[in-house]
């Protein structure tokens, strides 16, 4: 179900660029999740993608997704950033 999918920022004005390993870091600020002390979100843009997808640091290997089972009735997220397109 949904609760086990990735929280994700969709309908981006334009499609990122579609060059391999173009990817795109966006920052995110973010509180009352259901996530332990310590972790943090961050935020990426994946090649040819019009969405940002939503991670958390919560892991030795590095990150895996954010996902909606994670967020609260009242959490409350900011993200800021860009990217590059194709023109």
């Amino acid at each position: 179900g949904l609760a086990a999918q990735q929280v994700r920022v969709i309908g981006l004005p334009f499609t990122s660029n579609s060059t391999p390993q173009s990817r795109n870091a966006v920052t995110v600020t973010a509180s009352t999740l259901n996530i332990s002390a310590g972790q943090a979100v961050t935020g990426i843009i994946y090649e040819d993608t019009a969405h940002v997808g939503l991670q958390l640091w919560d892991d030795a290997g590095g990150v895996t997704d954010l996902l909606c089972s994670e967020l609260a009735t009242n959490s409350f997220i900011v993200i800021s950033g860009h990217y590059t397109t194709e023109s």
